[in-house]
């Protein structure tokens, strides 16, 4: 169902009454290259909005998160830039798992970008094929 917005409609809308869906599409996490990451969460907005926000019959029910990449901060800037407008984006996306933590100055510009958006951060645990890390300072969660 979440590769096929005619199907997750049915699901959503018409059998269990949900007003609106809120999208937060997985990326495979930190990626080794910072570009390849940049460039795999580009891809993954662009199919979103144009496949799922602005489809013809149930793109008004649907709301989207941008992915940005916050190992490429030039990168994530840019990406915010292009979808802060969109009126059916509602919120950034990062990975839970990081290099640093995400309260380390490096990232500011990202925060301080997506406050001036309007756009709430949604911060989720990926499982992809990425670099595997941790996902907090402490190691993986147990409950």
């Amino acid at each position: 169902p979440g590769s096929d917005p005619d199907i997750a409609a049915q699901h959503l809308f018409t059998d269990r009454g949900v007003d609106i869906a809120i999208l937060h599409p997985m990326t495979r996490g930190i990626m080794p290259d910072r570009h390849l990451g940049t460039a795999l969460a580009a891809a993954h907005n662009a199919m979103m909005v144009t496949r799922w926000l602005e489809h013809d019959e149930h793109g008004e029910r649907f709301r989207g998160t941008i992915r940005v990449n916050p190992d490429d901060i030039a990168g994530a800037l840019r990406e915010i830039d292009k979808y802060k407008d969109h009126p059916r984006v509602v919120q950034i996306g990062v990975p839970m798992q990081s290099r640093e933590l995400y309260g380390k100055p490096q990232f500011w510009p990202l925060w301080e970008a997506a406050a001036a958006a309007g756009l709430p951060v949604a911060v989720h645990i990926e499982g992809g094929a990425g670099i595997q890390f941790a996902p907090t300072p402490s190691g993986k969660a147990r409950t």
